[in-house]
């Protein structure tokens, strides 16, 4: 078994190469899931306080709080108008404020291709009901739910768990609330979700059994058919089962006990291929299991007879000060985000001390063939760090957020109401490279956060950070590859005062400045990620970088600085 030890007060050493710029959270388009539309509620209008849809009751929001009795019977004679997708009442003070919505919920949110049309589709939950709402993608998006199922339990997560059974369609899994013991499999199907076809998987000897399951889909054994993953935290135990062509066996194929271990969760995940074997990994954290001042994390590496549990990876964190009894890291697949063909991994520790208490940090491990780092390639603390934050709470891979070719991570803060999202480059993730999302409602804003893809058929990638008492919001980067993000770039667009030939350029780009010795050369996405810095050269190697427009800054000797730009073909 390799063992990875991370000492927690040498934190400063393991950082990625700097590159550093905060992009606005205004370059980003959101909508709310489960706003109410016209087409959807007309028929109930007027009379709103006595209408309720069979699974979605409609809240009343003013001036972000619910309406309470008193002023519902205050406002119940005046008027109704829909302007837009929005509800308004008249006459109020302010009734701009007035907007009425549903709590679809964003305690845990998933994307998978539910109806086989080749577009990803959304399932979100609330914490505070048995339904679970489903949105299909398509050219006409909408923000009501396309289909609700009803698990006549409170549930407590969902996952896409990709085509279990080989059909063509994405398939839903759902674990139900604590102590329930039982966990749901619903089948996709042309129409959706197919609610008749539940299976219902169970362990009722584990007192926690499906209180957490794989938020990504996996192949462990690679047959062609997805597999599923379920924790048990009485005792901590992670159960595996293998898909077919009938769907799936009742018990497990699997099941790997971890004794001596503390905590009150067993977050585990399937990471993608961390060793380029083309079979897929999971990973388990083991919480508190040597001693109070280390948390274990565990890798399975796939192969053609399932987990190779002679070979597995156990990754320990230690720290210089106790931690909490029951503390675990997050896992999620962070997709390839240096754009090197392989998986890359990430954990999150919400419970991360520094300046503060619990404001949380995320370890990022990039794949190899030889498997994950023996130390974390990138260590991001929390930027904006407070009492509690626990920065890390929850994290996923979300695709290209920014449109510059590569895969970015989002990273929750639910008890700051925060969200972020950090970006992928040649050289990685960057630790100081972010958009910082933030929400008024104080409704645990960043419990969750997945990628919704190409939600609307439109080519672009949209993202979803969920509330845990309220709904879900889906954030799509508006800003095309051209429009500038700092004064560097538009220095570039408004004087071109570099030569660089060849240009377009493939291999190599040569600066023609020869008014005093250059110091420094960087090279810049239109983001303003910094992809390429060298010493004292005028011509520079661009095989790495993907085809586009870029922008070079020159430092000379005299302290001068000199913006050019060229397009890689």
């Amino acid at each position: 078994m390799k063992k990875v030890i991370i000492t927690l007060g040498l934190l400063f050493l393991l950082i990625s190469p700097s590159i550093s710029q905060v992009i606005d959270e205004s370059y980003f388009s959101s909508m709310m899931l489960g706003k109410e539309n016209i087409d959807a509620w007309t028929e109930v209008l007027p009379d709103i306080w006595g209408i309720s849809h069979p699974n979605c009751p409609i809240y009343v929001k003013y001036n972000y709080m619910y309406l309470y009795q008193v002023y519902e019977l205050e406002a119940s004679d005046a008027s109704w108008n829909w302007t837009g997708d929005s509800l308004y009442v008249f006459p109020v003070d302010n009734p701009e404020n007035i907007k009425v919505y549903k709590e679809t919920g964003g305690r845990s949110i998933s994307t998978g291709d539910f109806n086989g049309d080749l577009l990803p589709d959304i399932a979100t939950i609330t914490s505070t009901d048995s339904f679970c709402y489903i949105y299909f993608g398509n050219s006409e998006f909408s923000t009501f739910p396309s289909q609700i199922i009803n698990a006549h339990k409170k549930n407590t997560y969902i996952a896409s768990v990709g085509d279990v059974n080989g059909d063509g369609y994405d398939d839903l899994l759902m674990s139900l609330w604590w102590e329930i013991n039982e966990v749901y499999l619903y089948f996709g199907s042309e129409e959706g979700i197919d609610e008749s076809s539940k299976i219902t998987l169970t362990d009722y000897s584990n007192s926690g059994f499906g209180h957490e399951i794989s938020k990504k889909p996996g192949d462990i054994n690679g047959d062609g058919y997805d597999d599923l993953l379920i924790g048990g935290t009485g005792p901590k135990t992670c159960y595996l089962y293998y898909g077919n062509a009938d769907g799936l066996f009742l018990n497990p194929d699997h099941q790997i006990l971890f004794p001596l271990t503390s905590s009150l969760n067993t977050p585990l995940s399937f990471v993608g291929d961390l060793n380029n074997d083309d079979f897929d990994d999971f990973a388990v954290s083991l919480g508190n299991k040597h001693s109070d001042n280390i948390i274990s994390v565990i890798i399975y590496y796939g192969s053609s007879i399932g987990p190779d549990t002679l070979n597995s990876q156990l990754i320990d964190i230690f720290y210089e000060e106790s931690r909490p009894i029951n503390c675990d890291l997050y896992i999620s697949k962070a997709e390839d985000v240096n754009n090197d063909g392989i998986d890359d991994l990430i954990l999150g520790d919400q419970y991360k001390d520094g300046l503060y208490d619990h404001e949380g940090a995320v370890y990022v491990f990039y794949g190899s063939t030889e498997g994950i780092n023996h130390i974390p390639d990138v260590i991001i603390h929390n930027p904006i760090p407070e009492d509690n934050d626990r920065f890390g709470n929850e994290l996923d891979g979300v695709g290209d957020v920014n449109n510059d070719g590569f895969n970015d991570i989002a990273i929750g803060s639910p008890y700051a109401n925060k969200a972020f999202v950090y970006y992928g480059s040649p050289v990685g993730i960057s630790n100081t490279c972010y958009t910082a999302f933030h929400n008024q409602n104080y409704n645990y804003f960043g419990w969750s956060v997945t990628s919704a893809g190409n939600i609307y058929d439109d080519g672009k990638n949209y993202f979803l950070i969920g509330e845990e008492i309220g709904n879900s919001i889906l954030y799509v980067y508006d800003s095309p590859q051209t429009q500038i993000q700092s004064d560097l770039h538009k220095s570039a667009l408004e004087n071109n005062a570099l030569t660089i030939y060849p240009n377009p350029a493939s291999n190599y780009i040569s600066i023609d400045y020869d008014q005093s010795p250059i110091e420094t050369v960087k090279i810049f996405s239109t983001d303003g990620i910094k992809l390429i810095e060298e010493k004292q050269k005028n011509t520079i190697n661009i095989r790495r970088l993907n085809k586009g427009l870029y922008f070079v800054q020159i430092t000379t000797d005299k302290g001068q600085l000199l913006v050019g730009k060229f397009i890689k073909y």
